[in-house]
């Protein structure tokens, strides 16, 4: 019993290793290979549940420019301040990883894209305030089936009419070419 009871607390912290090996220091931001691999187990659980799942592409402008005329130095910390203040705007518990370069993905469960917009928009105003000010660009996706259910909040169009069949032409029969006599 006592070794089962080391073996499972072993698993735990080892887990919990894992877990803080897969994040950047300073901030809970997924480094690439953990992040795909926590971005396909939310994605099946959105399916499995079928539940909402709103992913944000999220692409630093700027960067390479930074980068080149103050340094890396600078551009880290401009990524460092994009990842804080999407950080402090998210749940704790939504995913957040940089897939590299420049570019971050954001994947919020239980919110559809018109909360997620929102959500996003005023990051620009914040990271103007920056030291080292960042703008970013956004594009979101709604990787479920179409088979669930539209966004609520979304604004609504006037439903379009059905297409109206367009006649057909006669179809021609390609018969192959008679026997030699």
């Amino acid at each position: 019993e006592p070794d089962r009871h080391a073996a499972l607390t072993d698993r735990g912290a080892s887990a919990r290793e894992r877990h803080a090996a897969s994040l950047v220091a300073l901030n809970r931001v997924y480094l690439p290979g953990p992040g795909l691999v926590e971005l396909e187990r939310e994605m099946a659980r959105a399916r499995r549940t079928e539940s909402s799942l709103v992913l944000a592409f999220i692409d630093v402008d700027r960067l390479k420019a930074i980068d080149h005329s103050h340094g890396h130095a600078a551009g880290d910390r401009m990524l460092l301040e994009v990842a804080q203040t999407l950080g402090s705007r998210v749940r704790s518990y939504d995913l957040l990883y940089r897939p590299g370069g420049d570019a971050f993905v954001l994947a919020l469960s239980g919110l559809y894209m018109s909360s997620v917009t929102e959500l996003l928009e005023p990051l620009n105003p914040a990271l103007a305030d920056a030291p080292e000010p960042a703008l970013v660009r956004f594009a979101l996706s709604d990787p479920r089936p179409r088979a669930l259910p539209p966004d609520p909040c979304a604004p609504t169009a006037a439903p379009r009419p059905p297409p109206t069949p367009r006649p057909r032409a006669p179809r021609r029969r390609h018969c192959p070419p008679p026997p030699p006599p």
